[in-house]
Parts: C-alpha cells; structure tokens; sequence
C-alpha cells in the first residue's frame, strides 16, 4: 500500500513544479498567451488545482479499496 504513496505525491506536485517554475521564470508569458479566450496564467492554474483534486480523489478511492480488502482478508 505505501508504494504508490510516492508515485502519486509526485503525481500531484509535478505539474504544480512546473505551473510555478513558468509563472517565475515566464510571467509576461503566461500573462499574454491565450488559450479559448483564457489567460495562460489563469488556466494553468485551474487545470493544476483540477489535477491535484483528481489525483486526491485517486488516493482515496485507492485507500478504501485496500482497506476493504484488508478487512476481508482478515475475516
């Protein structure tokens, strides 16, 4: 169970790394460049906090299935 705990930790912080890696490196960038009418800057933000909501969402589903196994097992 603890090995994926890593693999989803970086899962969850990778995009943000980068996200703000470019809003400090790129700013003027990510301010000016647009995708559908949006703001770089802004959208990236969204799909980061979307990502790590997912990937939470991931490991809680993840836990509880192991959990119940664990539970049967024990039966």
């Amino acid at each position: 169970m603890k090995k994926y705990r890593i693999l989803l930790a970086f899962l969850a912080l990778f995009p943000m790394i980068i996200y703000y890696i470019g809003l400090s490196f790129w700013p003027q960038f990510m301010a000016t460049h647009f995708i559908w009418g949006v703001p770089y800057s802004i959208l990236g933000g969204v799909v980061v906090m979307l990502w790590g909501a997912f990937i939470a969402l991931f490991y809680a589903l993840l836990y509880f299935l192991n959990r119940d196994l664990q539970i049967k097992d024990d039966r």
